[in-house]
């Protein structure tokens, strides 16, 4: 089974135009719209015109596509202007070069209509992304978006203790919002599965735990971790998680862990992002 956790704001409202600015128009996404990346991230208000129902499923995703040496790339997409309970989406493309949306994490494959505030975000080298909307005509390349200082950051693994009996590990790192956005992680696990536990956590600024060295701060059950969830995973092979918060500025640790007691992970990782929304 899939799991996303929905997106919660620790704040009221996120105004994405500054008092007093006037908006930019919105940008209509095409039945295929190509989205050149900026050296590091970009953003740009988009619609999207109608309800679209996704083929696929989570890490094979036909409706993205993706070009360039970047390692790991991401299309997020959050609803402007935003309200708390609204629901962002990412698409992408994982390190180990699969393809992935978390439409798939959500019940429903479909992205409703509406405008939204788009960010591509990835890792060091180039990206191009495209995206097939079903049901919606024509074409559309998008440049020069307006840069951005968000951040893709594959996170560094811990392995497991000398003293843990089961299988686990761990991923995590910190990063810093100069204003209000979004932190998220993206996780994927392969391997033999069997009686998985998979977590996540978020270490706000004043969390007590949060000068605790990295190895015990991303730990399973993420010590003192002011939001942390956990999911017996349901597949024996193969698992995808994805989780977002939407928070004050500031700096965040961003984690994941795994613990397998009898089996092991061949492939996985977590990637973090902080994208400022404003």
């Amino acid at each position: 089974m899939r799991w996303r956790t929905a997106l919660v704001s620790l704040c009221s409202v996120v105004a994405l135009t500054p008092p007093g600015a006037t908006a930019a128009p919105a940008v209509p996404l095409a039945g295929r719209t190509t989205i050149a990346a900026p050296a590091a991230a970009g953003q740009v208000v988009v619609q999207v015109p109608r309800n679209v129902s996704l083929p696929g499923v989570c890490t094979s995703a036909p409706e993205v596509a993706v070009t360039g040496t970047a390692a790991f790339v991401a299309v997020v997409l959050v609803p402007t202007p935003y309200k708390a309970g609204d629901v962002d989406v990412i698409f992408g493309r994982l390190p180990n070069g699969r393809t992935f949306d978390t439409v798939c994490t959500m019940g429903e494959r479909r992205l409703a209509a509406g405008s939204y505030l788009l960010t591509v975000v990835h890792t060091p080298g180039t990206a191009s992304v495209t995206l097939a909307l079903p049901g919606i005509g024509g074409r559309r390349s998008l440049s020069g978006l307006r840069g951005v200082p968000a951040t893709a950051a594959v996170l560094p693994a811990f392995g497991t203790p000398a003293d843990v009996k089961a299988t686990t590990g761990a991923w995590g790192a910190e990063g810093t919002l100069a204003r209000q956005g979004l932190t998220a992680t993206v996780t994927w696990l392969s391997g033999s599965l069997d009686a998985a536990v998979f977590g996540d956590c978020i270490y706000p600024p004043d969390a007590p735990a949060g000068g605790a060295p990295p190895p015990l701060r991303y730990a399973p059950g993420c010590p003192a971790g002011q939001v942390a969830m956990s999911w017996a995973v349901r597949s024996r092979s193969a698992f995808f998680a994805s989780s977002a918060l939407v928070v004050p500025p500031g700096s965040y640790g961003l984690g994941a862990w795994y613990t397998v007691p009898a089996g092991a992970v061949t492939d996985g990782g977590t990637v973090g992002l902080w994208v400022p929304l404003a």
